[in-house]
């Protein structure tokens, strides 16, 4: 995930109560199933997606319009 797409959310979680932690929640749990990768950087942490998970994970789900 880049710089701007970090400070992105953190400006839209600021706005809105309770958010921020609802989704670093959220980014924790696919973070443990394996789809996001993360890099600790002081009180920071940063997400990216791990392309070959999901798209195995998009292989066994399959396309929902087929």
């Amino acid at each position: 995930m880049d710089v701007g797409v970090a400070a992105a959310f953190r400006a839209v979680a600021l706005g809105v109560e309770g958010l921020a932690v609802t989704i670093s929640h959220h980014l924790k749990v696919l973070h443990e199933a394996g789809l996001l990768d993360r890099d600790k950087r002081g009180v920071w942490v940063y997400y990216r997606a791990r392309t070959g998970a999901l798209a195995s994970l998009g292989a066994l789900i399959g396309d929902p319009r087929s």
